[in-house]
């Protein structure tokens, strides 16, 4: 009985770096994948197949609609072969969860608003 007691929690910090760096790998790896093997990725049911994987990959890692809605360039035929495209998104999806992290939870905690205060002392400005 006392073997259940072993468990170890995962830290959320820790478990998001891990996210990161895997959909991060993928994204970069599929970019490099894709300027490679541009003359088998351009057949359109090859690349296509190879870009709705990538994409569904992606989002089961990151559960971002914003990511997959960025991802979806891919399918445009000229600008989706010349950008790297899963890693700009993983790297906006990235941006995106450490800032919710790392800057909405404190400000939340401590009571004061550091985004909005400029925006408040200029519109007094303006007002006077």
């Amino acid at each position: 009985m006392s073997h259940y007691n072993n468990f170890t929690v995962v830290n959320p910090r820790d478990q998001f770096k891990r996210r990161a760096l895997t959909a991060l790998g993928i994204a970069v790896g599929a970019d490099i994948l894709d300027y490679i093997a541009a003359p088998v990725f351009a057949v359109p049911i090859i690349g296509d197949a190879f870009d709705a994987v990538t994409i569904a990959l992606l989002y089961n890692i990151t559960k971002s609609r914003f990511s997959t809605t960025l991802n979806m360039v891919e399918f445009i035929p000229v600008v989706g072969d010349l950008l790297p495209v899963y890693t700009i998104s993983t790297l906006a999806w990235i941006i995106k969860e450490v800032a919710e992290v790392f800057f909405k939870g404190p400000i939340k905690r401590n009571g004061f608003d550091l985004i909005t205060r400029p925006f408040r002392f200029f519109n007094k400005l303006l007002m006077k």
